[in-house]
């Protein structure tokens, strides 16, 4: 029997990676609280598919910088290093923009 290679849809895509995602924010050493910003980000701007009315590089680029916006606004509220939530940060932005490399080409 012969396995047919059927493509995913970029939709399909997304729904994986957005529930790797979720599970590195969640598999993270960081406080629940912290945790909930990085998935609040996550959970809008991936959570709910691709965008109508956002082009996909404007939907990448803003969703990595919002999630930027979040490490800089932790850092400077909690007791936190800035090095150790771009740890975080750097791992969600490297599979986000594999993600974007997948569904473009």
């Amino acid at each position: 029997m012969k396995k047919e290679n059927i493509e995913k849809t970029p939709a399909e895509k997304l729904m994986e990676r957005n529930s790797l995602w979720e599970s590195i924010i969640l598999d993270s050493s960081f406080s629940d609280k912290i945790k909930d910003e990085f998935l609040a980000i996550i959970r809008d701007r991936f959570g709910k598919g691709m965008p109508v009315m956002e082009s996909r590089d404007d939907w990448i680029y803003f969703s990595i910088s919002q999630l930027l916006v979040v490490v800089d606004k932790i850092a400077r509220e909690e007791n936190i290093s800035r090095e150790e939530l771009m740890v975080l940060f750097e791992n969600l932005r490297n599979d986000i923009w594999d993600f974007y490399k997948e569904i473009n080409n």
